[in-house]
């Protein structure tokens, strides 16, 4: 809409908001530093809901050879009836991108590092990586003291996951292959969708004593 003065742009009021706000309901969005390790993670199949939402949503920007580049938490606004809407495109491109932007901890190792020509969708498909672990575990994977030690835990590509709350190995397998260090090697849209965590049909059986175990991301040394 326009007058003589000026231009008005009419965009849908979604509420209640951000899923950040969901996962976090006592900490505001602005205080990221404390937000972590202090609410209980989604239960997995209300993460699984929110994440394949997150899913469909990127996998219709690719289509149109676009690469959103602040995918968080923060941006995903969620509606009375419990549907995702992906919001803030400032970063979003249909270039082939090789600049920084976005938000440090949950930018993708390609992203960050200064060798690389450019990058393209797998950077998202990354940080979905980061907001399935966060709505988990209720923090994030690479974190530090400022963004410069962050950015070196990220392209260094090593991670642990926490102990509680125990996840079913399939879970742990998807997170695992979200944040591949190798975007080559990095899981795509489709693989996603057929994990056999995402299917339909997956039953969240009862954790045992071995699914802890090997719950370090090996680093793998490879050439973007």
């Amino acid at each position: 809409m326009e007058d003589m003065n000026y231009y008005y742009l009419l965009m849908e009021f979604v509420t209640p908001g951000e899923l950040y706000d969901l996962l976090y309901p006592n900490i505001s969005s602005d205080d990221t530093e404390s937000s972590e390790d202090t609410e209980e993670g989604f239960p997995e199949p209300e993460a699984k809901n929110y994440f394949l939402q997150m899913v469909q949503a990127l996998k219709c920007l690719r289509e149109y050879g676009i690469i959103h580049r602040d995918i968080k938490l923060q941006n995903m606004l969620l509606n009375e009836n419990g549907i995702l809407k992906l919001c803030d495109f400032g970063c979003a491109t249909d270039k082939k991108p090789k600049n920084i932007v976005g938000t440090t901890k949950y930018t993708s190792p390609e992203m960050n590092d200064y060798n690389v020509e450019y990058y393209n969708y797998k950077t998202d498909i990354w940080s979905l990586g980061i907001c399935l672990f966060e709505m988990i575990y209720t923090e994030k994977p690479f974190n530090g003291k400022n963004d410069k030690v962050i950015e070196k835990k990220i392209l260094k590509g090593r991670f642990t996951f926490p102990e509680k709350p125990t996840i079913s190995p399939e879970l742990k397998d998807l997170i695992k292959k979200l944040l591949t260090r190798n975007p080559r090697m990095r899981i795509g849209y489709q693989d996603i969708e057929n994990h056999p965590w995402c299917r339909p049909n997956f039953s969240y059986y009862p954790k045992t004593q071995e699914n802890t175990q090997e719950n370090t991301q090996e680093n793998t040394q490879f050439e973007y």
